[in-house]
């Protein structure tokens, strides 16, 4: 058998639940692929489902830290091109020639893959899109930060990155009230810790804010977002779009809802994604500025790119209804209305 062009690496513990569908899911997208897992002291089934799929399963005693972890696989790996998933994560398309391409020609880049976060939502199940950074060459470049973890070049310098045609399904969210609490509180934990050392690190205070904002924590998460902010990371960072997004949800959470109208300062980079004009309408909305609102809503239904689904249709659509409704303009609510039942779940 020829030696594998790419190596995929994921960690475990007491995943059961998820990781014979993870190993499916890259069998057959990726029959040529190696799989390497290693288990942090799973309780469960976990490592002997993975040795049914592979030979390459390790044990990694925890030390609180994802990403010592994640180098300890990528140096089990047979190869130098690394794709780095979790076990709740499931690939869908994956390119191994294009991956091993572009990390020849570039060797010290990363890789973006395309991940759908599965979420429950008052109107069901929908799709979070995002892109995360997973794929790189071991010789130079590693995993670094105890949770959240980013990858980085050795040599500290910066990283050429570039979205590759790898497609995943993330469902790790779908899980109960009290499950989700506890995983938060958990990175929470570590997220503090790590901010002890890098107090402010606008990623980490990005990402302390998205778990603090699922346990409904918004006033605190506002904080840790607003904090982030006033470090002024740069847009290229795949973060940033995210974190001006859970600024506004967790603006108008708190209720700071001047504050939310910051929001505006991020319009010309901003207005094509349909998340960012549906939360701008809101914040409009309730500063009492209705004819901004509704022109949000409208530009909303109109984006290019959304990371939730129905933030280009179903959301802003209903908002549209709603609004007109409520100033006596009842045709063009109905009309919305009826625009609004073609994106119902």
């Amino acid at each position: 058998m020829n030696k594998p062009l790419v190596s995929i690496c994921i960690i475990t513990k007491n995943e059961e639940k998820h990781i014979e569908d993870c190993l499916k899911a890259i069998r057959k997208a990726a029959p040529d692929a190696e799989a390497v897992v290693v288990d942090t002291g799973s309780a469960d089934r976990t490592v002997e489902i993975a040795k049914e799929y592979t030979d390459k399963v390790f044990f990694f005693e925890w030390c609180d830290d994802f990403s010592k972890a994640k180098n300890f696989a990528a140096d089990k790996a047979s190869c130098d091109y690394i794709v780095s998933i979790d076990a709740d994560e499931y690939i869908e398309k994956i390119d191994l020639k294009q991956i091993a391409e572009f990390l020849t020609e570039h060797p010290n880049a990363t890789g973006n893959i395309k991940l759908a976060n599965l979420m429950n939502t008052d109107e069901g199940v929908s799709k979070y899109f995002i892109e995360v950074t997973r794929v790189y060459d071991r010789r130079h470049v590693h995993f670094e930060d105890r949770i959240h973890e980013q990858l980085r070049r050795l040599d500290k310098k910066k990283s050429e990155v570039a979205l590759l045609s790898i497609e995943a399904t993330h469902v790790g969210y779908l899980i109960s009230g009290e499950e989700l609490l506890l995983k938060n509180k958990r990175n929470i934990k570590l997220l503090e810790k790590e901010l002890n050392d890098n107090q402010d690190d606008p990623y980490l205070l990005f990402q302390l804010g998205q778990s603090l904002l699922s346990i409904g924590e918004a006033e605190k998460a506002f904080n840790a977002y607003s904090k982030a902010l006033d470090q002024n990371p740069p847009f290229d960072a795949p973060y940033v779009e995210p974190l001006i997004l859970g600024f506004g949800d967790a603006s108008l959470a708190a209720e700071k809802f001047k504050e939310a109208l910051r929001l505006e300062e991020y319009y010309d980079e901003m207005n094509h994604i349909g998340d960012y004009m549906y939360t701008l309408g809101k914040a409009y909305l309730i500063n009492e500025r209705g004819e901004d609102a509704l022109m949000a809503f409208k530009l909303a239904t109109m984006a290019k790119k959304v990371y939730m689904e129905g933030m280009n249709n179903y959301y802003p659509l209903n908002a549209l209804s709603v609004v007109y409704g409520n100033i006596g303009e009842k045709k063009l609510s109905k009309q919305y209305e009826q625009e609004t039942l073609k994106y119902k779940k």
